[in-house]
């Protein structure tokens, strides 16, 4: 087996196994898988090599979940909630765009990178609300 085959396989046996524990201990799947992630890639251990393969699947992924939550959702709803919605969301790419904006500014301050990942982070943090609220069965209730 190559490499990019064996960290493919590590990468989703560690995103199940984290989504499992995070839902046997009351928690959202998502954040299990989001965790599993954090420790086995370069922010912690650094046991997955992060190549073109990996960036290719992890795109992949974005995208089914975006996907996943589309079908999830009842386009009557958005209709009457459009002005409440349209708020929320604003208010949840916008919190996270600029907090990520913000730490990159410390840590680099490289103008160009932090916009980067600012939008990655607002992007991303939507479909991860939505994904969560998914999970805890409210994503159709007034309260999402």
């Amino acid at each position: 087996m190559s490499l990019d085959v064996l960290n493919l396989l590590l990468v989703l046996l560690a995103a199940l196994g984290g989504g499992r524990i995070a839902a046997r201990l009351g928690y959202p799947a998502i954040l299990g898988e989001i965790g599993a992630g954090i420790i086995l890639g370069p922010p912690l251990l650094g046991l997955l090599a992060f190549d073109d393969g990996l960036a290719v699947v992890g795109k992949l992924g974005v995208v089914l979940l975006m996907l996943y939550i589309g079908l999830h959702l009842d386009p009557t709803d958005i209709g009457r909630a459009s002005k409440a919605g349209a708020l929320a969301a604003l208010g949840g790419f916008i919190v996270p765009a600029a907090l990520g904006f913000g730490l990159m500014i410390l840590v680099t301050q490289d103008a160009v990178a932090s916009v980067f990942v600012a939008v990655a982070m607002g992007v991303t943090s939507l479909a991860t609300k939505s994904r969560i609220l998914v999970d805890l069965g409210i994503l159709n209730t007034r309260v999402a």
